[in-house]
């Protein structure tokens, strides 16, 4: 799931109904709650609620659009075209953590005295340099 995912099923749980876009269109996630689960519906422009909705987002999102959204916000990474992943965002949210706790010293020293380019430190923690730019 991505970060637009995760964003639309905010907007879903605060308002009711979002805009469908392609990346909505496509989406596993929002496929499943409409067609597996049946806690939402769509007409050709737009994702509604259904009954039920809430529970299951209070119950499996919720938690999580809260933590990315702080974590995000506060290190300045909430920008309208960035499209992170789920992952992603984990990722740079265990990162930031070791960063804090100083366990990523060590490797900071390595990757000077290797002189190891930005690309290559990018790739030592995703598998490709999307987010590099």
């Amino acid at each position: 799931m991505n970060w637009i995912e995760l964003r639309a099923l905010n907007s879903l749980y605060k308002t009711g109904e979002v805009k469908l876009n392609e990346t909505l269109k496509q989406s596993g996630e929002i496929n499943y709650l409409i067609n597996s689960l049946s806690v939402l519906d769509r007409s050709h422009t737009t994702l509604f609620v259904l009954e039920g909705f809430d529970k299951i987002y209070e119950k499996d999102y919720l938690e999580k659009y809260n933590q990315y959204i702080t974590f995000l916000t506060e290190n300045n990474l909430l920008k309208p075209w960035i499209r992170f992943d789920e992952k992603d965002i984990k990722i740079l949210i265990s990162i930031k953590e070791d960063m804090d706790n100083g366990n990523l010293e060590p490797l900071r020293e390595q990757i000077i005295k290797n002189e190891a380019t930005v690309r290559i430190v990018s790739l030592m923690f995703f598998k490709n340099e999307k987010y590099l730019l």
